[in-house]
């Protein structure tokens, strides 16, 4: 943790900043924004995390749910699918 004298030095001295540089916009962090900016109601946030509907229970998406038989159809016998 910084300590407040060197923030405070370091606030009075912008020459010690100089040399700093912007880091490369985010891509995921960029996407999010744009997505709280778009005024359209059906929009669905597909970002990292769970799904959830309007009720804030978890929302299986179709695809997974059709992975989800293919896998269990073939009846490979793991404990786990």
């Amino acid at each position: 943790m910084i300590s407040k004298k060197s923030f405070a030095t370091a606030v009075r001295h912008p020459s010690l900043w100089s040399g700093m540089t912007s880091a490369p916009i985010d891509f995921n962090f960029h996407l999010k924004e744009e997505m709280k900016s778009d005024p359209n109601p059906m929009k669905t946030n597909l970002g990292v995390g769970a799904y959830r509907d309007d009720d804030g229970l978890p929302y299986v998406l179709n695809s997974v749910k059709k992975a989800k038989r293919k896998i269990l159809d073939q009846n490979l016998g793991h404990e786990y699918s």
